[in-house]
């Protein structure tokens, strides 16, 4: 050891220098890292608030997503073994309720002269249908007997 304190004013400021040096580089790192947080709190509060409106139009989004996915389908059945040419049209492909009278009406052009009243036999699946008046012929629902694939056919004789 040396006698009389070692230090000389030339190493007294360069550690002084050092240690100012230290703590304004500290200071500022410590300000720079404060800053990102809040910056990151802000964020992470205005993401926050989004979040319950995305994740609502999201869940809504998806619902309408399947249900004209479901219409997509039905659509498809309903055009299945559709013939544009053939002059019918089908509007609905959906079973009935029991309590529902099903009629069937029919377009018919009869000839100006001879025999204008025609005797038909209507068959919906193997059910014949009871005349109604005016061309159209009726049945109950509930007698009503559907096809393995679900359908039921229309005979007129």
């Amino acid at each position: 050891m040396k006698k009389g304190g070692g230090y000389k004013l030339a190493k007294f400021a360069e550690s002084a220098f050092k240690d100012i040096s230290k703590g304004i580089l500290k200071a500022a790192a410590e300000t720079i890292e404060r800053n990102a947080w809040i910056e990151y709190f802000e964020k992470d509060i205005a993401a926050r608030s989004y979040y319950p409106v995305y994740a609502s139009t999201a869940d809504l989004y998806w619902q309408v997503y399947d249900y004209y996915n479901e219409l997509l389908k039905k659509k498809a059945a309903i055009e299945e073994g559709y013939n544009p040419n053939c002059g019918f049209k089908t509007y609905l492909s959906e079973a009935f309720d029991d309590n529902q009278t099903i009629t069937v009406s029919l377009g018919i052009q009869r000839p100006s002269a001879g025999n204008s009243n025609l005797k038909l036999m209507v068959l919906l699946g193997d059910v014949e249908l009871s005349p109604g008046g005016n061309d159209s012929y009726r049945v109950a629902a509930s007698q009503l007997k559907p096809a393995a694939d679900g359908g039921l056919v229309l005979k007129v004789h």
